[in-house]
Protein backbone atom coordinates (compact mmCIF):
# COMPACT_ATOMS: atom_id res chain seq x y z
CA UNK A 1 0.00 0.00 0.00
CA UNK A 2 1.46 3.65 -0.62
CA UNK A 3 0.05 6.97 0.75
CA UNK A 4 -1.43 9.59 -2.50
CA UNK A 5 -1.76 12.12 -0.01
CA UNK A 6 0.29 13.53 2.95
CA UNK A 7 -1.65 12.96 5.74
CA UNK A 8 -3.88 9.75 4.54
CA UNK A 9 -7.27 9.64 5.89
CA UNK A 10 -9.53 6.97 4.36
CA UNK A 11 -8.93 3.83 2.30
CA UNK A 12 -9.59 6.53 -1.20
CA UNK A 13 -5.82 7.91 0.06
CA UNK A 14 -4.03 4.99 -0.48
CA UNK A 15 -3.29 2.75 -3.31
CA UNK A 16 -2.68 -1.11 -2.77
CA UNK A 17 -0.58 -3.42 -5.07
CA UNK A 18 -0.17 -7.15 -5.40
CA UNK A 19 3.46 -7.97 -5.35
CA UNK A 20 2.84 -11.95 -5.37
CA UNK A 21 0.44 -14.36 -4.63
CA UNK A 22 0.16 -17.95 -4.12
CA UNK A 23 -2.52 -20.76 -3.94
CA UNK A 24 -2.76 -22.07 -0.63
CA UNK A 25 -3.89 -26.16 -0.17
CA UNK A 26 -6.29 -26.04 2.84
CA UNK A 27 -5.96 -29.75 3.68
CA UNK A 28 -6.27 -31.61 7.13
CA UNK A 29 -3.79 -31.66 9.17
CA UNK A 30 -1.81 -35.63 8.30
CA UNK A 31 -1.19 -38.11 10.47
CA UNK A 32 2.42 -37.60 12.52
CA UNK A 33 4.83 -35.50 13.69
CA UNK A 34 3.22 -31.27 13.92
CA UNK A 35 5.00 -28.80 11.64
CA UNK A 36 7.48 -27.46 13.98
CA UNK A 37 7.10 -24.08 12.56
CA UNK A 38 3.47 -22.19 13.62
CA UNK A 39 3.75 -19.92 11.05
CA UNK A 40 0.76 -19.31 8.23
CA UNK A 41 1.00 -21.12 5.29
CA UNK A 42 1.05 -18.12 2.49
CA UNK A 43 3.60 -15.41 0.37
CA UNK A 44 4.72 -12.42 1.78
CA UNK A 45 5.94 -13.51 4.99
CA UNK A 46 8.66 -11.61 7.34
CA UNK A 47 8.10 -8.73 4.20
CA UNK A 48 11.11 -6.06 4.70
CA UNK A 49 11.04 -2.70 2.37
CA UNK A 50 14.01 -0.71 1.04
CA UNK A 51 14.08 2.53 -1.51
CA UNK A 52 16.09 1.83 -5.39
CA UNK A 53 18.32 5.11 -5.70
CA UNK A 54 14.88 6.46 -7.93
CA UNK A 55 12.81 5.97 -4.88
CA UNK A 56 10.85 3.16 -5.77
CA UNK A 57 10.22 0.51 -3.32
CA UNK A 58 12.11 -2.64 -3.24
CA UNK A 59 10.70 -5.82 -1.24
CA UNK A 60 12.21 -8.74 0.01
CA UNK A 61 10.48 -11.70 2.02
CA UNK A 62 9.12 -15.28 2.90
CA UNK A 63 7.64 -17.24 0.46
CA UNK A 64 5.79 -19.74 2.87
CA UNK A 65 4.94 -22.61 0.73
CA UNK A 66 7.76 -22.75 -1.27
CA UNK A 67 10.62 -22.10 1.42
CA UNK A 68 11.93 -19.51 -1.06
CA UNK A 69 13.53 -15.86 -0.08
CA UNK A 70 12.16 -13.62 -3.16
CA UNK A 71 12.61 -10.19 -4.01
CA UNK A 72 10.15 -7.80 -5.52
CA UNK A 73 11.30 -4.10 -7.33
CA UNK A 74 8.40 -1.66 -8.29
CA UNK A 75 8.16 -0.88 -11.94
CA UNK A 76 7.58 3.11 -12.17
CA UNK A 77 7.35 2.88 -15.94
CA UNK A 78 4.47 0.12 -15.79
CA UNK A 79 2.89 1.00 -12.39
CA UNK A 80 3.30 -1.97 -11.00
CA UNK A 81 5.70 -4.69 -9.28
CA UNK A 82 7.70 -6.64 -11.45
CA UNK A 83 7.61 -10.67 -10.97
CA UNK A 84 9.58 -11.45 -7.99
CA UNK A 85 12.06 -13.29 -8.12
CA UNK A 86 13.53 -16.32 -6.31
CA UNK A 87 17.16 -14.94 -4.65
CA UNK A 88 17.41 -18.79 -2.54
CA UNK A 89 15.12 -21.03 -1.73
CA UNK A 90 15.93 -24.37 -4.73
CA UNK A 91 17.91 -26.72 -1.66
CA UNK A 92 16.57 -25.49 1.42
CA UNK A 93 13.89 -23.56 3.13
CA UNK A 94 15.32 -20.13 3.37
CA UNK A 95 14.13 -16.28 3.64
CA UNK A 96 13.24 -16.05 7.47
CA UNK A 97 13.72 -12.47 8.91
CA UNK A 98 15.30 -11.19 5.89
CA UNK A 99 16.57 -7.42 6.02
CA UNK A 100 17.07 -5.71 2.34
CA UNK A 101 19.19 -2.83 1.77
CA UNK A 102 19.83 -1.16 -2.02
CA UNK A 103 23.26 0.41 -2.80
CA UNK A 104 24.01 3.37 -5.25
CA UNK A 105 24.42 0.96 -7.74
CA UNK A 106 20.71 -0.74 -7.63
CA UNK A 107 22.39 -3.44 -6.36
CA UNK A 108 20.11 -5.13 -3.20
CA UNK A 109 21.76 -6.68 -0.16
CA UNK A 110 19.20 -9.34 1.28
CA UNK A 111 20.27 -11.53 4.62
CA UNK A 112 18.13 -13.68 6.24
CA UNK A 113 18.01 -17.03 8.20
CA UNK A 114 17.84 -20.37 6.86
CA UNK A 115 14.61 -22.28 8.49
CA UNK A 116 16.49 -25.45 7.24
CA UNK A 117 19.82 -25.40 9.51
CA UNK A 118 19.19 -21.65 11.50
CA UNK A 119 22.26 -20.18 9.67
CA UNK A 120 22.26 -16.56 8.82
CA UNK A 121 22.95 -15.84 5.15
CA UNK A 122 23.42 -13.01 2.94
CA UNK A 123 22.88 -12.17 -1.20
CA UNK A 124 22.44 -10.03 -3.30
CA UNK A 125 20.57 -9.70 -6.72
CA UNK A 126 23.21 -9.21 -8.82
CA UNK A 127 24.38 -11.51 -11.57
CA UNK A 128 25.56 -14.78 -10.72
CA UNK A 129 25.52 -13.70 -6.95
CA UNK A 130 25.00 -16.70 -5.17
CA UNK A 131 24.08 -17.13 -1.21
CA UNK A 132 27.05 -16.43 1.31
CA UNK A 133 27.04 -18.34 5.07
CA UNK A 134 27.46 -15.58 7.55
CA UNK A 135 27.56 -17.51 10.74
CA UNK A 136 26.99 -21.02 11.08
CA UNK A 137 26.11 -20.85 14.74
CA UNK A 138 29.02 -22.99 15.44
CA UNK A 139 30.99 -22.38 18.69
CA UNK A 140 32.80 -24.05 21.08
CA UNK A 141 31.15 -23.98 24.35
CA UNK A 142 33.79 -25.28 26.99
CA UNK A 143 35.04 -28.53 27.46
CA UNK A 144 34.30 -32.35 27.44
CA UNK A 145 35.21 -34.36 30.53
CA UNK A 146 37.99 -35.62 28.68
CA UNK A 147 38.86 -31.94 28.17
CA UNK A 148 38.56 -31.74 24.17
CA UNK A 149 36.72 -28.54 22.88
CA UNK A 150 33.25 -29.11 23.11
CA UNK A 151 31.30 -27.71 19.96
CA UNK A 152 27.49 -26.80 19.90
CA UNK A 153 25.40 -25.18 17.58
CA UNK A 154 23.60 -21.90 18.20
CA UNK A 155 20.60 -20.22 16.84
CA UNK A 156 21.46 -17.23 15.22
CA UNK A 157 20.46 -14.86 12.78
CA UNK A 158 17.10 -13.88 13.91
CA UNK A 159 16.08 -10.07 13.50
CA UNK A 160 18.76 -8.93 11.32
CA UNK A 161 19.34 -5.69 10.06
CA UNK A 162 21.58 -5.17 7.04
CA UNK A 163 23.63 -1.99 6.83
CA UNK A 164 25.88 -0.68 3.91
CA UNK A 165 28.41 1.08 4.88
CA UNK A 166 31.94 2.22 3.30
CA UNK A 167 33.43 -1.05 4.53
CA UNK A 168 30.83 -3.16 2.63
CA UNK A 169 27.79 -4.47 4.33
CA UNK A 170 27.18 -5.36 8.04
CA UNK A 171 24.39 -7.24 9.45
CA UNK A 172 23.52 -7.01 12.90
CA UNK A 173 21.65 -9.94 14.41
CA UNK A 174 20.55 -11.45 17.22
CA UNK A 175 22.40 -14.92 19.26
CA UNK A 176 18.90 -16.47 19.72
CA UNK A 177 20.41 -19.04 21.89
CA UNK A 178 23.00 -16.86 24.19
CA UNK A 179 20.03 -13.42 23.40
CA UNK A 180 23.26 -11.68 22.34
CA UNK A 181 23.46 -8.68 20.40
CA UNK A 182 25.78 -9.62 16.66
CA UNK A 183 27.60 -7.84 14.14
CA UNK A 184 29.46 -9.84 11.03
CA UNK A 185 31.49 -7.96 8.71
CA UNK A 186 33.85 -9.00 6.01
CA UNK A 187 37.37 -9.73 6.97
CA UNK A 188 40.28 -8.50 4.53
CA UNK A 189 40.50 -11.93 2.76
CA UNK A 190 36.32 -11.48 2.28
CA UNK A 191 35.05 -13.65 5.01
CA UNK A 192 32.11 -13.12 7.52
CA UNK A 193 33.33 -12.93 10.77
CA UNK A 194 31.40 -11.67 13.59
CA UNK A 195 32.03 -10.15 17.16
CA UNK A 196 29.64 -9.56 20.12
CA UNK A 197 28.00 -6.27 20.64
CA UNK A 198 26.26 -6.84 24.36
CA UNK A 199 24.75 -9.68 25.95
CA UNK A 200 27.84 -11.37 27.11
CA UNK A 201 28.02 -9.20 30.26
CA UNK A 202 28.73 -11.29 33.82
CA UNK A 203 26.53 -11.26 35.62
CA UNK A 204 23.42 -11.37 33.53
CA UNK A 205 22.60 -8.05 32.20
CA UNK A 206 19.46 -8.67 29.66
CA UNK A 207 18.70 -10.26 26.41
CA UNK A 208 19.99 -8.34 23.64
CA UNK A 209 19.51 -8.11 19.98
CA UNK A 210 15.19 -8.34 19.74
CA UNK A 211 13.82 -6.39 16.64
CA UNK A 212 17.75 -5.04 15.99
CA UNK A 213 17.90 -2.20 13.65
CA UNK A 214 20.77 0.14 12.32
CA UNK A 215 22.20 3.09 10.36
CA UNK A 216 25.67 4.33 8.94
CA UNK A 217 26.33 7.62 10.18
CA UNK A 218 29.35 7.66 7.97
CA UNK A 219 32.27 6.09 10.78
CA UNK A 220 29.60 4.46 13.13
CA UNK A 221 26.86 2.07 12.49
CA UNK A 222 24.29 2.62 15.37
CA UNK A 223 22.74 -0.09 16.66
CA UNK A 224 18.94 0.04 18.64
CA UNK A 225 17.62 -2.75 19.75
CA UNK A 226 15.11 -4.72 22.37
CA UNK A 227 16.17 -5.74 25.57
CA UNK A 228 14.25 -7.68 27.98
CA UNK A 229 15.30 -8.73 31.97
CA UNK A 230 12.96 -11.25 32.45
CA UNK A 231 14.06 -11.95 36.55
CA UNK A 232 13.26 -8.30 36.92
CA UNK A 233 10.27 -8.16 34.97
CA UNK A 234 11.67 -5.36 32.94
CA UNK A 235 12.65 -4.18 29.03
CA UNK A 236 14.10 -1.69 27.05
CA UNK A 237 15.26 0.35 23.95
CA UNK A 238 19.21 0.01 23.70
CA UNK A 239 21.56 2.17 21.26
CA UNK A 240 24.93 0.87 20.66
CA UNK A 241 28.08 2.52 17.96
CA UNK A 242 30.48 0.59 16.44
CA UNK A 243 33.13 1.91 14.61
CA UNK A 244 33.27 0.30 11.27
CA UNK A 245 37.08 -0.44 9.72
CA UNK A 246 37.92 -0.92 6.17
CA UNK A 247 39.52 -3.85 6.00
Amino acid sequence: AAAQTPVPASSADWAIFVVDEITVQLDEPAAGEPDPYIIPEGVGLFVHAARAPDGSPVLAYYDRVNGDLKLARFDPATGMFAAPIVLDGADADVGWYPSVAVDADGVAHVSYVSATTDDLMYVTDAPDAVPELVDSGYRIDGQTESGLPQPVFHFVGDDSAIVLTNAGPVIAYQDATTHELLLAQKNAAGNWEHQTVAGDEDPFAGGYGFYASGRFDGTQVVLSNWVIDQPNYDSWVEIHRVTVVVQ
